[in-house]
């Protein structure tokens, strides 16, 4: 029974830390730095830097005529803004699409090897000081490039991770609602990560590095979000959150898309986890313990937690008749999941309802880190993938 205990309260804490004592711990520590340490004045530099906006795109073409109008009215300089997009394998017409506009550099191959090594070769184009990364399946609020390079100004940046919405533009798309949810948690963590030291993973759909800075990954890389905030920070800079420069996406089309989106993104976590090790750094302390606290313990543990926790939990019930607090934390379980299982039931019966849906996705969202761990350790993620079906942004954005 001893043994079954110290499980049950190890992984409780665990839980616990991962989604309540980090933000609190963070918390503390961004505000006692706050009255403590010296703030400098940073002076903005008056002239605008020079950037290139690289857009990876993969047969892409039912939402690149936006992307192309939306990157064309962006509130920078034309004079200062090289534009890069590049649609190694494309097998659509959005080779002939892009063709058709001079401003901007397409770069194919008919090759396709995945979006890392498409960036890895976009980036030999790079003649700016600063490069700016986007998807092709995300708009970009018209200030979003300005209100990130601000942030250079202050030579220990190295890189700035800018936000990502999620709109949901049919109200009944329980899944957008979701994940819009999931995204806005997602979006206040990484404001304190800022606030306290560093984000330790940007957001793919809009992020920036120092050119300079970037490092070739290895073309099988499936998070290069991740690895390439991590080994911005290795080379002594910090990555920045600028909240008022936001990517716009819409949710997978239904359950089924989001959960191979989910599962890959998993995959990635394990595989950067593998290749950064639990310590990234040798030298950077707060790094390690950002890292160990967002990445390790909330994508890894977490999901391995929860089954762990409701196993150990019964055993101490049934089989060791564990007194009234493990009764009582059981049958919180219980209901929790029996929640979560009517979401499901309430979902697949195309039901509204948002409290029982919340305990659902978040079930769903845990089991899918856990199955794109396994999938990860068994070699089953490759660098390429089957894109998930979204719903179609409105033509008017």
């Amino acid at each position: 029974m001893a043994c079954t205990t110290i499980i049950f309260w190890i992984f409780i804490a665990f839980l616990l830390y991962a989604y309540i004592g980090y933000g609190i711990i963070a918390t503390t520590i961004a505000f006692v730095h706050s009255i403590t340490k010296k703030q400098d004045t940073v002076v903005l530099e008056m002239s605008l830097p020079k950037v290139t906006l690289i857009v990876p795109a993969y047969n892409e073409l039912d939402i690149l005529p936006q992307k192309i109008h939306n990157t064309l009215a962006l509130d920078y300089p034309t004079d200062l803004l090289d534009i890069i997009f590049i649609t190694d394998g494309s097998t659509d017409d959005c080779t002939t699409l892009l063709q058709s506009f001079s401003n901007m550099l397409h770069l194919h191959q008919p090759e396709r090897k995945g979006k890392m090594a498409a960036m890895n070769r976009a980036m030999q184009f790079v003649k700016t000081p600063i490069v700016v990364f986007s998807d092709a399946n995300t708009l970009l609020n018209s200030i979003a490039i300005r209100e990130m390079v601000r942030h250079y100004a202050n030579e220990t940046i190295g890189g700035v991770a800018g936000e990502k919405k999620v709109i949901a533009t049919q109200q009944d798309n329980l899944v957008g609602q979701g994940e819009g949810l999931y995204w806005k948690y997602e979006s206040a963590m990484k404001q304190l990560d800022s606030n306290l030291y560093t984000v330790v993973a940007a957001a793919g759909e809009l992020f920036s590095i120092r050119t300079n800075l970037y490092i070739p990954l290895p073309e099988d890389t499936v998070l290069d979000d991740l690895v390439l905030a991590i080994s911005t920070c290795k080379q002594g800079y910090t990555i920045a959150y600028e909240k008022n420069a936001y990517a716009i996406e819409t949710p997978s089309i239904n359950l089924y898309e989001e959960r191979k989106r989910k599962i890959r993104i998993a995959a990635g976590a394990a595989q950067a986890v593998v290749r950064l090790g639990i310590v990234p750094s040798s030298t950077n302390w707060m790094l390690n313990f950002q890292f160990f606290s967002r990445r390790i313990i909330r994508w890894i543990i977490s999901p391995i937690a929860l089954p762990i926790i409701l196993t150990s939990n019964i055993l101490l019930v049934i089989q060791y008749r564990a007194g009234m607090l493990y009764q009582t934390i059981l049958l919180l379980q219980l209901c929790f999941y029996t929640m979560a299982f009517v979401g499901w039931i309430m979902y697949k019966w195309n039901k509204k309802s948002m409290l029982l849906f919340v305990p659902f996705y978040f079930v769903f969202m845990n089991s899918c880190m856990l199955i794109g761990f396994i999938k990860q350790m068994l070699g089953k993620q490759k660098a390429t993938w089957d894109k998930a079906k979204r719903v179609q942004l409105p033509k008017t954005m």
